[in-house]
């Protein structure tokens, strides 16, 4: 699954909030999409889990936007 942001910067925090989380996820920047995030599919738990945590940090980047 790819996830495409606003730009490059808010790919690399949402990578770093992720990772923060516990959850790995691989950014994009070498192959020439530095605003996406590839992320391997799950479990179910493990999809709710980062479904969750994406929701978290996108409404945090909100906030203080």
């Amino acid at each position: 699954v790819m996830v495409v942001n606003e730009s490059a910067a808010a790919a690399q925090d949402m990578f770093h909030a992720l990772l923060k989380e516990g959850l790995i996820v691989r950014p994009l920047k070498a192959t020439g999409i530095p605003q996406a995030l590839r992320i391997s599919i799950g479990t179910r738990e493990e999809n709710t889990r980062l479904i969750a945590a994406i929701r978290n940090v996108r409404s945090h980047v909100l906030q203080h936007a």
